[in-house]
Parts: structure tokens; sequence; C-alpha cells
């Protein structure tokens, strides 16, 4: 029978050698033409201590899939490698001193350089006060009391007056969402006169006859905006036009997660410095006693400390009322002396806040009772539960919840 030759031994052996030689050179060149990881490094100077060493540094991607720790050397320095590309936070911490935490986005290839990051002594131990008790009130949040059952003018007055009895000495307070995300905008609860480029009014003005409820009964009112890609002056200028006669209103305030939205993000867009203090000139220019509040669950997306701005923390979702305690207390200690506010009570947290008999009241005093930073507090329940907490608190101040 006919066949084709075979090439024996010697020549089979020398066949599969060159067949690897070729693989493994093709795989080299595949390796080097690879991506490779990232890489986070920076230098931390420790403020008023004679060594720099022993920083912790947390890198947590914001999905919470990766997690790198290393610590700071004798100088100062510190490197992680190997970082996959994701979003991360990165925490500096030391016992005795301030957190730090940047967010920073490491791709493929990519060397991400923290440069140097001072951590500051923590102040004197002094206690927080409450100083504002009341809730956020939003079109969507208030659904929780049903769908056609929007509380009137009295019931929300009446909400604010049962948080205060929570808490001695507190002022009645209200962050009024009056524009909501709408698109790739922000659509305000009352009519616009004009064309603006992401803004849009509706038909009726919804909340006017609530805040004069809230002149009569001396409450404080925050006008918040979700601003999306809107112009923030444009915002406040149609806001305040409308409502800063209103003795109730005292400033103004922002959602940065809904801050010029980022594609496959929720975190919004940092608000810098510079936009914080144009928006508080121009709110001042209405009245120089008014305030603003910028919100966000992550330090690193607002602006620095500064007066005249107040603090909000959104958090949620937390995993023990270890890490409750520990965010919102950092939070207070972080921007000490400005006042901050706890914005709380998300059904994410239910399976922790529901385990008090009289949660707006024993949840939040909690959480004050940690704070030892010295600032004033808001201690403000959202709409989505308030119908399951809010009679919960006893009608008669004088009545311990306990």
């Amino acid at each position: 029978m006919k066949g084709r030759k075979g090439f024996g031994f010697i020549g089979s052996v020398v066949l599969i050698l060159c067949l690897t030689v070729s693989v493994l050179s093709c795989t080299l060149d595949n390796q080097e033409d690879a991506p490779k990881l990232g890489v986070i490094y920076g230098k931390v100077n420790v403020k008023e201590s004679s060594s720099n060493e022993g920083v912790l540094i947390t890198a947590r991607s914001t999905d919470g899939e990766y997690t790198y720790t290393t610590t700071s050397d004798s100088e100062g320095a510190f490197r992680i490698e190997d970082v996959y590309p994701s979003t991360y936070r990165v925490v500096l911490s030391k016992e005795g001193y301030t957190d730090e935490s940047k967010v920073f986005t490491v791709d493929w290839d990519d060397t991400v350089n923290m440069k140097t990051i001072n951590l500051s002594p923590l102040p004197e131990m002094i206690p927080c006060t409450v100083k504002w008790a009341g809730i956020r009130v939003s079109t969507y949040g208030m659904r929780s009391f049903g769908k056609d059952n929007f509380p009137d003018e009295t019931q929300m007055a009446g909400f604010v007056e049962k948080m205060t009895s929570c808490y001695e000495g507190s002022e009645g307070a209200y962050i009024l969402i009056v524009g909501t995300m709408s698109g790739d905008g922000c659509g305000l609860n009352f009519p616009v006169a004009g064309d603006y480029d992401y803004i849009r009014g509706s038909k009726n003005d919804l909340y006017d006859s609530y805040l004069d409820k809230f002149d009569e009964m001396g409450y404080s009112v925050w006008l918040q905006v979700e601003p999306g890609n809107a112009d923030l002056i444009t915002l406040v200028t149609l806001v305040m036009d409308r409502y800063s006669h209103h003795s109730c209103v005292k400033g103004f305030g922002i959602d940065v997660e809904w801050h010029k939205p980022v594609e496959n993000s929720d975190a919004g867009t940092k608000l810098s410095d510079k936009d914080a203090k144009a928006v508080l000139a121009k709110i001042r220019e209405y009245n120089p006693e008014y305030t603003l509040f910028v919100k966000h669950w992550m330090r690193s997306y607002l602006p620095s400390r500064m007066d005249g701005l107040i603090y909000v923390n959104d958090s949620q979702q937390f995993g023990s009322m270890d890490e409750v305690l520990t965010d919102f207390s950092e939070w207070a200690r972080y921007y000490a002396p400005q006042p901050v506010m706890f914005q709380i009570g998300y059904r994410a947290d239910s399976w922790l806040w529901n385990t008090y008999d009289n949660p707006a009241k024993e949840f939040g005093q909690a959480i004050v009772d940690e704070c030892q930073s010295g600032n004033d507090v808001g201690i403000i329940w959202v709409d989505f539960t308030l119908s399951q907490v809010i009679d919960k608190i006893p009608t008669d101040k004088n009545t311990d919840s306990e």
C-alpha cells in the first residue's frame, strides 16, 4: 500500500521541539503585548508626628469587588501593585488622626500617583449637638404614604413637630426637593417662564402653600435640586426668585450624586470648590445668612471645608451598626467644625433601625452619641420610610420612648 514516508524517531523529536519553541515564542510575544495591571502609589505626611510610618492605606473598588491594603514606610511612601481596572476609593488612616480619602479610576497599564497627602491630628473630643431634626421631602419619596395620598401642609408640619420632640432643643427642618432629575436635566416643581437648557418647569406650584405653613411654624427649609446637567447658578436664580420671600427658607442644597451624571456611574461629578463658592455667593445675594448644603455619601465628591456650607451624608446599605456609627462619626470629624446633616432611614438599612422601638429617635441618637467632634448636627429622616416610623414617636413630648 502506498503512503507518505514517516520522519522516524529523531525527526519526530526535532519536530516536537520546533513546535514547542514556536508555541513558547508566541506565548511570550502575547505576554509582552498583553495589558498589565495598574499601580497606585503616593506619600503621606503625618502632621505633628515624628514618623510617617504605619499609615494604613486601603483601596476598595466602588463596586466592592476588589480590595487592596498596604502601609506607609518610614518615609511615608506607599505602593500598591497589580491593581485590577476599576474605580477605587483610597482611604488613608492612622489612629489618632483624621482619615483622608480619594477616589481614582485605574485602567490597564495605569500608574496612579496620589502625590503627598496630609493627615492631621484629631480634634479635641467634644460631643456633637442636634441642632436640626426633620425630614426629607420629595414627590417620589412621599409615595410611601400611598400613591394618591401625598401629605397635606398640616400633616407635613406635624411630621417635623414629632421629629423635634425626639431631640431636645432641636429646630424643625426640611430638606425640600424642589427640583428632581428629569432625563439629563432638572424638573422644577413650579412654573418656569422662558427656555433654559436642561431645565423645565411644571404646570402648578407644588410647594408654595407648604412653605406658607412652615413660615407659620418657624421651621427651617433648605431648597434642594437634583441638577443633572443644568447650570447651577440658573437653578439658584429660578428657585430663589420663586421662594426666597419665605421666612422659613434658610438656604439652597445640591445633591451631588445627580450633578452632571457620568455614564455607568451613580456618583455624579465632583462639585468643585470654585463652583460651591459661586453658588454660595449667588444665594447670599438673596440673604447674607443663607447657607448651602452639599450632599453625597463620599467626601471626595464634595468641596473642601468652608464657612457657609453644610455637609450632608446620605450613606446607606451598611453591613452592621458599627459601620453606621463609624461612617457618620468620621464624616462629622472630617468636616469639623462645619455643621453636618445625616440623612438616614433608608429601606436598605431597615434591618438595623427597625430593631429600635422608636427608630427616629433611638437610631439617630446612637449616631449622634458616637460623634465627638463638636459639630452642629441635623438628623433628617428620609421620606421613603417615614410612614413606617412617624407613628412610633410618642405624641407627648415629655413621654420617654423607652
